[in-house]
């Protein structure tokens, strides 16, 4: 598993970020950009772990999805994540659209947190190539 596994989950992040960067600038599609910005978040977490030889951690269910808990994970790994940080804010869109839609989603700007998705994304490609 590890780096191959890595290098999927990469890659499966990647689709979520163009789906992303093409629904960002319709503002009705401001929940389902979110959910993908977060599910690329999620995936790049796990692949982060797994580049980093951590291959337990959760994968289905709420946990599976919970940004909070992966960023914990990669804290207590001492992986380097201060500058992506704020990424954890992305993890109300993955627990809750289409179940509880409120206008709190507004509250996040979207646009802003897409350049650290992309500096995530490096770190990740960056671990692997070690």
């Amino acid at each position: 598993m590890g780096l191959e596994r890595a290098a999927q989950l990469v890659a499966k992040a990647v689709d979520d970020i163009n789906a992303a960067k093409k629904l960002i600038s319709e503002p009705r599609q401001h929940d389902n950009t979110g959910d993908h910005m977060a599910r690329a978040v999620e995936k790049l977490a796990k692949a982060y772990l797994e580049a980093s030889g951590i291959q337990t951690y959760p994968t289905n269910g709420k946990n599976g999805h919970d940004l909070v808990l992966l960023f914990k994970m990669l804290k207590e790994a001492q992986l380097d994540i201060e500058s992506i940080i704020t990424l954890v804010k992305l993890d109300q869109y993955g627990s809750r659209v289409g179940y509880e839609y409120t206008d709190e989603f507004k509250k996040v700007n979207l646009k802003s947190l897409l350049p650290l998705i992309d500096e995530f994304k490096g770190l990740v490609l960056r671990k692997l190539k070690k």
